[in-house]
């Protein structure tokens, strides 16, 4: 391994990002030198521009990014094509960049030690690059689920946020939020989803980790639903991403 590799997360508006904290304690306490940067980039151009930038090594990938990056890589491993999405990018023996997928590796995980009660039925809030990890674990762990989307649309799999008024939910429900509402920019807001229906069988996911608890989780929270973060989550899927480069060094 070199002595001093760098890494980096690409996104938008990732300035409250936990990973530069989170890699630059995990380094320092393995006693390496590597180093982790921000790449803001507001246009795929920008993102092109950075991943071509050999003087880094690996790279994580989050919004706005996990599904338009992919044709920008060379190859995508079986898990990313799966799941349709990349939030882990690093260069293979011969140079190329590589897609992967940690978000179901960290999701699954932080999942399967929140749940209380199985779910009948879950509700992936948005159908973002994020919401494809999630229901590729849900489907591994056949639990039935449906995307709730803003957008109206023909899948039959995906339902409008006014559809959830009419629908009787079983005991056990999973609710996963998936949008960026309630994070560090939209604190205020939350997904509009009938909290009255929600109750003690209930569990409610919110892969927003900053703030610590969104306004969707205190909602569902004082319905008596089981609540919890993205922040196992994050750390389960960073640790996992350096597992990647590592193995790829």
């Amino acid at each position: 391994m070199s002595d001093q590799l760098t890494f980096g997360l690409i996104g938008q508006r990732i300035g409250y990002s936990f990973s530069p904290a989170f890699f630059g304690h995990f380094f320092a306490k393995n006693g390496w030198k590597h180093q982790y940067q921000l790449f803001d980039c507001q246009s795929i151009e920008k993102v092109k521009t950075v991943l071509h930038d050999d003087a880094v090594f690996g790279f994580n990938v989050t919004i706005p990014y996990k599904k338009q990056i992919i044709p920008l890589l060379s190859e995508l491993t079986p898990a990313a094509e799966s799941i349709g999405a990349v939030n882990v990018v690093y260069r293979n023996k011969n140079g190329l960049l590589v897609g992967d997928n940690t978000d179901f590796i960290g999701f699954r995980q932080s999942l399967l030690e929140t749940l209380v009660h199985w779910p009948q039925m879950a509700f992936v809030l948005g159908t973002g690059g994020a919401s494809l990890a999630v229901a590729y674990v849900l489907e591994q762990l056949r639990i039935p689920f449906f995307w709730v989307s803003r957008t109206a649309s023909a899948h039959p799999q995906v339902l409008h946020y006014d559809d959830l008024l009419d629908i009787d939910f079983p005991d056990a429900v999973l609710w996963v939020q998936t949008t960026p509402l309630g994070s560090e920019h939209a604190t205020d807001q939350c997904p509009a989803i009938p909290y009255e229906k929600i109750t003690n069988q209930h569990s409610c996911f919110d892969l927003v980790y900053q703030p610590e608890k969104t306004l969707f989780l205190m909602k569902a929270q004082q319905k008596g639903a089981t609540i919890q973060n993205g922040s196992n989550m994050l750390h389960y899927q960073a640790l996992a991403a350096w597992n990647l480069w590592a193995a790829s060094m």
